[in-house]
């Protein structure tokens, strides 16, 4: 597996940034960042996936305060396609002033955009943005020696650097 070089800075943040977004094109890796993140740690916690219904109606229910309720206990909740839920700027925002400050979350969303619209506004000053891109090159090399820059330079530009591109 190829390290990516900004997980040690996200890792760094944990449970110093209550909130914790990570931003990025589609299928550069987010989910399996964050669900390598939740393997690693030892803390209790819950994951999300906003891709499920049941999911999407959970975080939209009227009575946030009962998702309050429901966190009591553990550390660590992660939300991937956090963009997918109505008003999750505000959702977040409640959870981030009610939530004990020893719970962290991570959210997830492919559509910079539209998640960064989201949540800006309402999240000021309470939230950690780390954007994901494709692997860099640096990347690439400290984490195998099966890529060879001169060798492979041409269809790192024609096809990109993304994950799937990668692993063929």
């Amino acid at each position: 597996m190829i390290t990516r070089f900004i997980e040690k800075e996200i890792v760094s943040a944990l449970w110093r940034e209550k909130t914790i977004i990570m931003y990025g094109p589609r299928q550069v890796g987010k989910t399996t960042l964050l669900k390598k993140i939740f393997a690693s740690s030892s803390k209790k916690s819950l994951f999300f996936d906003a891709e499920s219904l049941k999911t999407r109606q959970y975080w939209q229910q009227e009575n946030v305060e009962k998702i309050v309720v429901d966190f009591a206990g553990y550390d660590l909740i992660g939300l991937d396609e956090a963009q997918k839920i109505p008003n999750i700027g505000s959702i977040l925002k409640y959870l981030h002033d009610h939530l004990p400050s020893s719970v962290q979350i991570i959210a997830t969303g492919s559509s910079a955009f539209d998640l960064a619209q989201k949540t800006r506004e309402s999240m000021a000053g309470r939230v950690r943005e780390f954007f994901l891109t494709p692997f860099t090159i640096g990347e690439l090399v400290a984490s195998s020696d099966r890529f060879s820059i001169d060798t492979q330079l041409e269809s790192f530009l024609q096809y990109g650097m993304y994950p799937v591109v990668m692993d063929n």
